[in-house]
């Protein structure tokens, strides 16, 4: 394979950033878009961006990789067969990066996720609202978020501990009403058993901005981010189910 050269936005690199979070291999194929999955296989990530990459080829060490490419100006990558050489925009500086065995990334199924057609719950949630739920359950020790309904036909993001029935510290975020939407199929019964989905925070590894998210009664939530083409499925921890399923 011939050499193909590439500049890669800082922006597609944030993203590669956060995606590492989820798991530090990655597989990415020619083309624009790319996806990852955790090793317990309960939160998978895809991303479209705008460059083209131009082979197929794998990074055991996410991290590292993108703090080498750190080191130097104005990046400019040069795929080869077995390598990327990576020249800094005054030509001074390079750095070599060896591609990893592919079979030794866990990877995502190969056929696009489709979302279940049998969601609850769908909402609109903005960064800076986010933010404050991940500061609050780091302040707070708390380790769950939960989606619930409320009699008055509403959603509360409550950051919580599930695991220990005696907790009684929470913090709360009341969702605007018309950024709130219910299937057909979420019957008012529903809305005064108080309705509920637990998510671990740890699972919510976003990359920042607003969000919509659709809740599925199958136990995943689907985030997808409204500002960058990036959306996430995170499992759970009611009704936990593993993505590839």
């Amino acid at each position: 394979m011939a050499s193909s050269s590439l500049s890669i936005s800082e922006e597609t690199l944030s993203i590669l950033s956060n995606l590492s979070t989820i798991n530090n291999g990655i597989v990415i194929k020619e083309g624009s878009d790319f996806s990852t999955i955790s090793e317990g296989k309960n939160i998978l990530a895809r991303a479209s961006v705008d460059e083209y990459f131009p082979c197929d080829f794998a990074i055991y060490q996410l991290n590292e990789f993108l703090s080498a490419v750190s080191l130097l100006d104005e990046p400019e990558f040069h795929f080869n067969e077995s390598s990327v050489k990576i020249n800094a925009g005054n030509a001074r500086h390079s750095v070599s990066y060896g591609y990893a065995d592919p079979t030794l990334v866990t990877q995502p199924p190969m056929k696009r996720v489709e979302f279940p057609d049998d969601g609850d719950v769908e909402f609109e949630i903005k960064k800076d609202d986010l933010k404050t739920l991940l500061k609050a359950s780091g302040a707070m020790h708390l380790p769950h978020i939960c989606i619930q309904t409320t009699k008055a036909a509403g959603l509360v993001l409550a950051v919580t501990d599930r695991e220990n029935p005696k907790a009684s510290n929470a913090f709360e975020l009341e969702l605007d009403e018309k950024d709130v939407s219910f299937s057909e199929e979420f019957s008012e019964s529903d809305l005064f058993e108080n309705y509920g989905m637990t998510f671990k925070v740890d699972n919510i590894i976003l990359f920042p901005g607003d969000y919509t998210v659709k809740i599925s009664n199958k136990g995943i939530g689907h985030f997808v981010n409204k500002d960058v083409d990036v959306e996430y499925w995170i499992s759970a921890e009611h009704k936990y189910s593993t993505i590839s399923e």
